[in-house]
């Protein structure tokens, strides 16, 4: 198995065609201005690739949706449970209740309150 390299391993590659220092480059991003509000992030990563090669690199992996349905398949496991044979007669809004109510358990949204 790959073992997964960390942020700061990743700026610490010499192997990238960068002309600065690496942490030069988190300063000056630090310092420019935020993007608008309706802009989307991949693509300011996009257009800055060049500025901020190693970031640019960094927030395209950890900004992209992951290709899993496994929370979805895990929700619909749990609604399987709830509504069996057994509580056909049970309303749809009491379902949908039962279902966000474990996922909040599950999360632990109660937890503060």
């Amino acid at each position: 198995m790959k073992k997964r390299k960390s942020i700061f391993a990743r700026l610490n590659r010499n192997d990238l065609p960068v002309k600065k220092n690496k942490l030069d480059e988190i300063e000056i991003y630090l310092g420019s201005d935020c993007i608008g509000d309706t802009e989307s992030p991949l693509v300011y990563w996009k257009r800055n690739e060049e500025v901020f090669p190693v970031l640019s690199a960094l927030a395209k992996k950890y900004l992209a949706v992951p290709a899993t349905s496994a929370s979805v398949e895990r929700l619909f496991s749990v609604a399987g449970a709830i509504i069996r044979a057994r509580r056909a007669a049970m309303k749809i809004s009491t379902a949908e209740r039962l279902i966000c109510y474990r996922e909040y358990l599950r999360c632990g949204a109660f937890d503060s309150m």
